[in-house]
């Protein structure tokens, strides 16, 4: 989100072009549109139900893209997210040259997590495991083949997906105690960055200017609405 920063201090001048995200996908009726541009929902929901500053969208769009001859690819759509760049550099640049103001970060940043674990699903009711559009979810550690998976309609789905459908019993003592444990539980539904770095959070004039990276990657959990264990960060 473009912000004002306010101090006396200037920070250093962006090193990158303009943060944006550029991401491609089957076509739409075999990847649903709400999927296809779910990076850009996300930012508008943290946006408009918390003060956490994200990256201020400029449009967000889509145009077919035919195969290649050589390389044989599949048509698909390529999707574009166009956003304004938060000021300042990311904290991974410069928090270890701020031991004095590192703890006032921390104190800032908990208070932006706890936001965003207080959000409440857009409708209420249920326990969910889903995108925050309440699509399929992008999760390296249960996607197979690179595949959505989801959503879920109970917890108990979920952990049976992250199982890779393993159920009790097993014929395993120890496994089946541990899957005994996990379902034993009542998990309340809490909103997940997913792949939260000090590399996505912007910094300047002492203060958190952005939280970045709502996209789903394959190499990333994606935001979404999980049990309240699930894991929310790569600091």
């Amino acid at each position: 989100m473009s912000r004002q920063s306010s101090g006396t201090t200037n920070p250093p001048p962006p090193r990158n072009p303009p943060y944006s995200t550029r991401f491609s996908c089957p076509q739409p009726k075999d990847y649903p549109s709400f999927q296809v541009l779910e990076e850009a929902h996300t930012i508008d929901f943290v946006s408009k139900n918390t003060t956490v500053p994200v990256p201020k969208i400029i449009t967000a769009f889509h145009r077919s893209q035919k195969k290649k001859k050589k390389k044989k690819k599949k048509n698909g759509t390529c999707c574009y997210l166009p956003m304004k760049r938060c000021p300042g550099v990311p904290l991974d640049s410069v928090i270890c040259t701020l031991p004095a103001a590192e703890q006032k970060v921390l104190q800032e940043l908990r208070g932006y997590l706890d936001q965003l674990r207080a959000l409440e699903p857009p409708r209420p009711g249920g326990k969910k495991v889903s995108s925050t559009d309440y699509g399929p979810l992008e999760d390296f550690h249960l996607s197979r083949g690179g595949e959505p998976c989801g959503p879920f309609e109970k917890v108990v789905e979920f952990h049976k997906a992250s199982r890779d459908g393993v159920e009790y019993p097993t014929g395993n003592a120890e496994l089946d105690n541990l899957i005994l444990a996990q379902e034993s539980r009542d998990y309340s539904i809490k909103f997940t960055h997913g792949y939260l770095a000090w590399r996505h959070i912007f910094y300047a004039d002492g203060k958190i200017t952005g939280i970045i990276d709502y996209v789903p990657g394959p190499l990333a959990d994606p935001p979404a609405f999980s049990p309240q264990v699930a894991p929310i960060q790569h600091l």
